[in-house]
């Protein structure tokens, strides 16, 4: 499970760009939090079966956004039949 923190400003369209950015790579997350304080809008989110190295690109398309302050990214690797996922 990779778990994305993304601190950013709280526009009105910052969920939907963080969000949509999951849509185009055709990820439905396993689970979304946000909450605004001020100027800023903390958005949570668990996506499962993502392999590492997408997880980590999908984290730098994240922070690339000029709305977005920051991105902390935590996997839970496990092994498989399959190889290294979240």
């Amino acid at each position: 499970m990779c778990r994305f923190v993304v601190i950013a400003d709280s526009g009105p369209q910052t969920l939907m760009r963080v969000l949509g950015l999951f849509a185009q790579r055709d990820f439905t997350p396993v689970r979304v939090e946000a909450g605004r304080s001020g100027q800023k809008l903390s958005i949570v989110v668990e996506q499962d079966a993502l392999a590492p190295a997408a997880a980590i690109l999908l984290a730098e398309k994240i922070r690339a956004s000029v709305c977005v302050w920051s991105v902390d990214l935590s996997m839970g690797v496990s092994v498989n039949g399959k190889g290294s996922v979240c």
